[in-house]
């Protein structure tokens, strides 16, 4: 279960709206502009300048979506990953959104899986030897 949120959707809105100026066009501020900083202020640092990218950015709860609405623009295009399986008379074509927001039904012990490497495909990615610090990769 995610956490609770410290902003409401309705506040994030609100303080979208109020910066809509940064936000009237189909490119967003780049990470490192200021106008996230000064959102973060404006909301008493409920949600850090990174909070705000990543929210405005993958449209997280549909916040931007709602402001962009109110300010009579259409939505900015989302990006796309589209992945096609042929296999014989069967086609499955599946479109994925990439915002993240994939629940998955995997139990704890689904994720683990063994992967077999030849010699020379563990040289090519094998982790370089530093210091003090010991590995434990082993071929």
């Amino acid at each position: 279960m995610p956490r609770k949120n410290n902003l409401t959707i309705d506040a994030a809105v609100a303080i979208l709206m109020e910066f809509s100026d940064h936000f009237n066009n189909d490119k967003l501020p780049d990470y490192s502009d200021p106008v996230w900083q000064q959102m973060s202020k404006h909301c008493q640092n409920a949600w850090s300048a990174h909070n705000w990218w990543v929210n405005v950015k993958y449209n997280r709860q549909e916040i931007f979506s709602l402001v962009r609405q109110k300010m009579g623009l259409d939505d900015m295009p989302h990006l796309i990953n589209v992945s096609t399986f042929t296999e014989g008379t069967d086609k499955n074509e599946s479109t994925y959104s990439n915002d993240f927001t994939f629940d998955s039904k995997c139990q704890k012990d689904d994720i683990w899986f063994n992967l077999i490497l030849s010699s020379d495909e563990w040289k090519q990615i094998k982790p370089l030897q530093s210091g003090k610090k010991r590995s434990n990769h082993t071929l």
